[in-house]
């Protein structure tokens, strides 16, 4: 893929398989990962601290899985429906509590380190010994009826679960991540300061890009 933005036009081009397809517009807005938006060569380039904001961005490991039970073994009265731990199924959280039906779904999300040893364990022993790190709520109770699982670092399209601000990173840089260049807007949880790393903030850039398209439009 390539963008090139002069004037009052914007142009991508996409490969898809052999074929290239070029896209025209008036404005666009990239809600690309940072880790795959550095690999888009832009023309002309964006400004040096804004390059240097996406080229410096790092990207923490998330693996979220789902586990769906015959029966949800974990709603018990007085019980938490989540809960949080340094080990290697990291969060875990009832995962359709307003949803009906006998059976139940777990969702379990891990970061880091803990990503990778539910990664390891899913590879070498499948979903019932994910499922067996679980006793302690009572999975031993119940059957597996299923799973998926989603490692965001094994994404190609995605390259990392969330942007991480690591101490390398200039604090300064931060607000060129969401700053539009010409006709060039973005967009992802990585622009937003409120709900970085989650849904919502991502949901938030999107509007957030939408009303400065808006605004540019409405001024010519």
């Amino acid at each position: 893929m390539a963008i090139s933005h002069r004037g009052r036009g914007v142009r991508a081009s996409v490969k898809n398989s052999l074929q290239v397809s070029t896209i025209d517009c008036d404005y666009l807005v990239s809600a690309l990962p940072a880790p795959l938006l550095r690999r888009i060569p832009i023309t002309p380039a964006l400004s040096a601290p804004q390059h240097d904001a996406i080229a410096r961005l790092k990207y923490g490991r998330a693996t979220k899985t789902l586990l769906q039970f015959s029966r949800p073994f974990w709603r018990l009265k007085g019980r938490a429906r989540a809960f949080g731990s340094p080990l290697s199924w990291g969060a875990v959280w009832d995962g359709n509590e307003e949803q009906r039906g006998r059976a139940g779904i777990l969702s379990l999300m891990a970061g880091g380190s803990a990503s990778d040893a539910t990664d390891t364990t899913l590879q070498r022993n499948g979903p019932s010994a994910l499922a067996r790190e679980l006793d302690w709520l009572g999975s031993s109770r119940a059957d597996l009826l299923g799973h998926h699982h989603t490692s965001w670092g094994a994404d190609p399209w995605a390259r990392g679960g969330y942007a991480h601000f690591d101490p390398a990173f200039d604090p300064s840089l931060r607000v060129w991540l969401a700053r539009p260049s010409g006709r060039l807007f973005f967009a992802g949880e990585h622009t937003s300061f409120d709900g970085q790393g989650y849904m919502n903030g991502a949901i938030q850039s999107g509007r957030r890009a939408a009303a400065e398209v808006a605004a540019v439009h409405a001024s010519e």
